[in-house]
């Protein structure tokens, strides 16, 4: 293992990056390289050609603002991580060279598009992060090759939505990541997606607490009922305090405008009660939800 962190060197385009190795290591039996936190702006492939064994190498924290072609050479990576970078592209063929690569660590960048291909050949590929990203496009057959791929990370990226046939050729993914559950509609095959709520609604239910549910029915009755009752009252039984009078009516009609609201989010739980999430972009951009919205 030869761990070269936080040294400060900084590899610039130009000669070949020239790393020495100490005395008495020899290179060709190098198993794991660390070059994290020393402020790399470029690689060439010939400082690692020699490292025939290697199987773990870390570029963390260093300055690389793209993943280029003439990064990797034709190595048995099984680790690669490229954490906290500057990277804004990852170029289509860049990681062609590294077939054997099970693990790709490309959090907290600065990528904005996947296109296809960026990922051709890593055909043994379990995990990948893509968390802390500033992704905002996905080409429908960016994973056509990591059918493998069991574990992905899109956490904390802008993009709103999700094609359903980007991770659809991904037969074998067992755990993927939004920070939103909403997203999960791309991703109906998976096992396990993250999160599974935001506190009130489910994949199943707008209102997934039974205990919340059961307060809403409660809440809406009363406040319907009560405040028609009211207004009934106030509007036949006759007052000398008019003024008094117009402002339990004015209360009571704006509970029971609450109370409207209540039942109807009650009544879209109950109709889409199992299968929330299947409706849940059509409900919150319809008339009814914009309307509950401003009410």
């Amino acid at each position: 293992m030869l761990v070269i962190s936080k040294s400060g060197y900084a590899a610039r385009r130009g000669p070949p990056v020239k790393i020495a190795i100490p005395r008495g290591n020899d290179p060709y039996r190098l198993v794991i390289r660390d070059l994290s936190y020393n402020k790399l702006t470029d690689l060439d492939r010939k400082v690692l050609e020699p490292l025939t064994n290697l199987t773990q190498l870390s570029l963390r924290g260093n300055l690389l603002k793209s993943v280029r072609i003439h990064f990797f050479p034709n190595i048995p990576l099984a680790m690669l991580s490229l954490m906290e970078n500057q990277i804004e592209e990852v170029e289509v063929g860049s990681l062609a060279m590294l077939p054997t690569l099970l693990h790709l660590y490309l959090s907290y960048n600065k990528i904005n598009t996947l296109k296809n291909n960026t990922f051709h050949n890593l055909s043994n590929l379990l995990s990948l992060t893509l968390n802390d990203n500033k992704l905002m496009t996905i080409d429908t057959g960016v994973f056509l090759d990591v059918t493998t791929l069991k574990s992905l990370n899109f956490e904390r990226n802008p993009f709103t939505t999700l094609d359903r046939n980007v991770l659809k050729p991904l037969n074998s993914l067992q755990h993927v990541y939004f920070e939103r559950f909403e997203k999960c509609i791309a991703a109906p095959h998976v096992r396990v997606c993250y999160p599974k709520g935001d506190g009130i609604s489910s994949y199943e239910h707008l209102l997934h607490n039974p205990i919340l549910r059961a307060s809403v029915w409660v809440m809406a009755t009363v406040g319907c009922v009560g405040n028609i009752v009211v207004l009934l009252g106030r509007l036949i039984i006759p007052t000398n305090n008019v003024v008094h009078s117009l402002y339990i009516k004015n209360l009571s009609f704006s509970d029971l405008l609450m109370g409207i609201y209540l039942f109807t989010i009650a009544g879209v739980d109950q109709h889409y009660r199992g299968v929330y999430l299947q409706h849940e972009y059509n409900w919150r951009h319809s008339s009814l939800c914009n309307i509950c919205g401003k009410s």
